[in-house]
């Protein structure tokens, strides 16, 4: 059975989440969600991924609670 776009969308969350929570590493979880997001037709475009580059250079998600929280805010 093929998962819809907001399914995936749900289990690249958990993937970035588990990643963030075996590695402690708000970049590690952030490559995870942009790799899942980039493999889906529809998701490989989304916003999260330019919006979550430009946070992370700037500093702005890069501790475990604000990089939970962004993931989290993907919609």
């Amino acid at each position: 059975m093929q998962m819809t776009t907001e399914e995936y969308l749900q289990w690249s969350k958990l993937r970035a989440i588990e990643t963030l929570e075996y590695y402690k590493s708000p970049t590690q979880a952030f490559l995870s969600l942009c790799s899942d997001l980039g493999k889906h037709p529809e998701l490989k475009k989304h916003l999260a991924i330019e919006l979550g580059t430009n946070l992370l250079l700037l500093g702005k998600i890069n501790t475990i609670e604000t990089m939970r929280r962004f993931i989290e805010d993907c919609n």
